[in-house]
């Protein structure tokens, strides 16, 4: 009996272990997330009261850090995207430790490189709605 309650602990170790390290990743971004500046709110009042959010025609984009990166850019693995660092991106601003670079594939208006174009949808109040995917898919 004691052998058995032994032997599964030791065997749920692992998994447990990958369970903390996984929350603490995600208390660390949850915490860089609420220590960002505030920006201004681009909102319209819709026209249909039924609708909760309503996005049209967006065109999303975000900065990446990614670390210890070579300017000549990351060689493609198996479910890896491969990044080339732009060229006005080559001189890292002071502000960014050495062992991190910004990097992108395209350039938008904005500087950014666009991840997603011309999205539209409209979520309706009351509806569920759930946005799946891995650890660090930029959900």
């Amino acid at each position: 009996m004691v052998n058995t309650i032994a032997s599964h602990g030791i065997r749920t170790l692992p998994t447990c272990i990958r369970n903390i390290v996984n929350g603490m990743v995600a208390i660390s971004r949850l915490q860089a997330l609420l220590q960002l500046e505030e920006k201004e709110n681009y909102t319209v009042v819709p026209n249909r009261l039924d609708i909760a959010i309503n996005v049209s025609n967006a065109t999303l984009t975000w900065e990446q850090m990614i670390p210890n990166i070579s300017q000549k850019g990351l060689k493609s693995k198996k479910g890896e995207v491969n990044l080339i660092i732009a060229e006005n991106e080559k001189n890292v601003p002071e502000e960014i430790s050495p062992k991190t670079a910004l990097v992108s594939t395209l350039q938008s208006e904005t500087g950014l490189p666009p991840v997603l174009t011309d999205i539209s949808f409209s979520l309706l109040k009351g509806k569920l709605i759930g946005v799946c995917g891995p650890y660090g898919s930029g959900k």
